[in-house]
């Protein structure tokens, strides 16, 4: 964990546990020179500075776990809003309560990302992404990757856990699913159309490695500029749990009909609403960055690409979506056109 400054500051702020990083033992190794036997006046003078900035560290680190709450109120308040959208006894105003708790949760963020410096602009949808695809259904079984299911340092890989040991080089063990959900989603296509669903897969995935921040919203635009949120997340009900919601207008008037997505295993339970498609709410995707998706859902989205009729080229959309990928990269499918 990272070192605490042993001086004290006119800030009060508790200690936040964060990972060691090369910068930590540096100003670590400055404040035990300076408060040694034989430290100088230069030396005291550097091991105040790196006290104070170990210090402004942990500071920015509290700030970043408070934003990072406060995100996550918002996300736990959207479900609870499915909730009580599909409550037969609920109206409007009774979800009121709700929607004025997300705003202030949404005002209050806003405050304290004037208070911040940018670095925190630009590190926050990261952290973001990271808790929402590793609770997103605050399973840690349920998690987006499988090292997210660790409960420390998730991406950390220890040098004993890797085969062969003591050497450069290390291999990762696989076998494929002969039940792959993939699979079953493409089970009956033909080849060509198979060509094109790969291709759409990989303009999405292959964007991610240049622009992370690529959101739901993006893809749609540039996939299906006809449809709406609300249009999307009916063709692919799985969706549905990752949007941002607002109940509609007329929404008394709308039935609390709720629609689960083809995943949903049946049992005597009833489905979660929070995970289902509601004719009642507004769906909104602008919020939602494709990488915190779990990759069957990509897939859906590039066969429905696939299905559906479009007038440019892959090579075209690609270019819309901020990514790379040449007519060279894609051969013969980059003028594929489907109209």
């Amino acid at each position: 964990m990272a070192p605490q400054s042993p001086t004290g500051t006119k800030i009060d702020c508790p200690y936040i546990p964060r990972v060691r990083t090369t910068h930590h033992d540096t100003l670590w190794a400055r404040i035990l020179a300076g408060n040694g036997p034989d430290a100088n006046r230069h030396a005291r003078k550097e091991a105040d500075r790196a006290g104070a900035r170990l210090h402004y560290d942990n500071r920015a680190a509290s700030h970043l776990k408070q934003l990072l709450e406060q995100q996550s109120t918002i996300d736990r308040l959207n479900r609870s809003l499915s909730r009580d959208a599909a409550d037969p006894n609920l109206n409007f105003e009774a979800l009121k309560p709700v929607m004025d708790k997300i705003e202030e949760t949404k005002a209050a963020m806003a405050a304290g990302f004037a208070r911040s410096s940018g670095s925190f602009h630009k590190d926050f949808p990261s952290y973001t992404d990271t808790i929402r695809a590793a609770h997103h259904s605050d399973s840690f079984d349920d998690a987006v990757l499988a090292w997210y299911r660790r409960p420390f340092e998730p991406l950390k890989v220890a040098s004993d856990e890797m085969y062969p040991e003591k050497s450069d080089y290390t291999m990762l063990y696989f076998e494929p699913d002969a039940n792959s959900p993939v699979m079953k989603l493409l089970n009956g296509l033909e080849s060509h159309a198979r060509d094109e669903v790969f291709t759409a897969f990989d303009l999405i995935t292959l964007t991610l490695g240049t622009r992370g921040v690529l959101s739901v919203a993006d893809v749609s635009k540039a996939f299906f500029p006809d449809l709406s949120g609300n249009d999307l997340v009916r063709l692919i009900p799985s969706l549905a749990s990752y949007a941002f919601k607002r109940p509609k207008p007329d929404f008394d008037s709308l039935p609390r009909t709720i629609h689960p997505p083809r995943s949903h295993k049946k049992t005597d339970e009833p489905p979660d609403p929070a995970y289902c498609v509601q004719e009642n709410l507004d769906y909104d995707f602008s919020d939602v960055r494709v990488r915190t998706l779990p990759a069957i859902i990509i897939w859906e989205i590039a066969l429905l690409y696939q299905r559906r009729p479009r007038d440019m080229e892959f090579v075209q959309v690609s270019r819309m979506l901020g990514g790379g990928l040449t007519g060279y990269r894609l051969g013969s499918r980059a003028t594929i056109q489907k109209g």
